[in-house]
């Protein structure tokens, strides 16, 4: 799983009182680390610290900043994601119950013998 991944599925965890970095960046780290696969804390907490102010700082945020060091997902914007990702799913299945009938419409047609 990516980094942000990771983040935004603790952050979901956390709820609505957020978590701070060093906490999210401890999560990440004991979840990426494995018997064959060793990985430096200050790296992981980094890049998560990175990560965490990129998304604070854009338009339409996935995580807010709370107060210093300490970060809550945006559910606003989560709502708008799954709103998005309903229209387009329902546009998606107008589209093919429209195809199905002009195929099937195509075929009754093609079927018919002419009676004149």
């Amino acid at each position: 799983m990516e980094i942000g991944e990771n983040v935004l599925q603790i952050l979901r965890e956390a709820g609505p009182q957020g978590l701070h970095v060093t906490k999210i960046s401890l999560h990440v780290y004991n979840g990426m680390n494995s018997l064959f696969e060793q990985r430096d804390f200050e790296e992981v907490h980094h890049r998560v610290n990175l990560f965490l102010i990129r998304q604070a700082k854009k338009k339409s945020p996935l995580v807010i900043r709370l107060r210093r060091g300490v970060y809550k997902i945006n559910r606003r914007t989560l709502r708008e994601m799954e709103l998005l990702f309903k229209f387009k799913d329902a546009s998606e299945e107008e589209q093919n119950m429209r195809n199905m009938a002009a195929e099937q419409g195509q075929t009754t047609q093609e079927n018919l013998l002419p009676l004149f």
